[in-house]
C-alpha cells in the first residue's frame, strides 16, 4: 500500500494497492488499483469502536487515510506529532 497522494485526475486524496500476479509460480504481472480514501470509511464503520473513542487509519508518513469521526475533515491531512508519537 502506498502513502496517501493526490490523484492526478480526481484531484482527491487516494492511495494505491499493488500486488504481484504469479503464473506457474513465477511473477508475471503487477496488479494495481488506486482507491479514493472514502472507501476506507466502511472499514472503520465495520469495527465496533467504543463510544467516545476515535479510530484512524494512517499511512507510513502519518497522513490520515480515514478517521471514524470527521472523515471528511481529516482524510488526506497530516496527523499531529503528538498523534504519531502515540500511534
Amino acid at each position: 500500500m502506498s502513502d496517501v497522494f493526490i490523484g492526478t485526475i480526481s484531484r482527491r486524496p487516494a492511495l494505491q494497492i499493488v500486488s504481484p500476479v504469479a503464473i506457474g509460480g513465477e511473477p508475471r504481472y503487477v496488479l494495481g488499483a488506486s482507491l479514493d480514501l472514502d472507501h476506507f470509511v466502511r472499514v472503520l464503520q465495520s469495527e465496533r469502536i467504543p463510544q467516545g473513542w476515535v479510530g484512524a487509519i494512517v499511512d507510513r508518513r502519518g497522513t490520515f487515510v480515514t478517521r471514524s469521526l470527521d472523515h471528511d475533515a481529516f482524510a488526506g491531512r497530516s496527523s499531529s506529532p503528538d498523534f504519531r508519537a502515540r500511534a
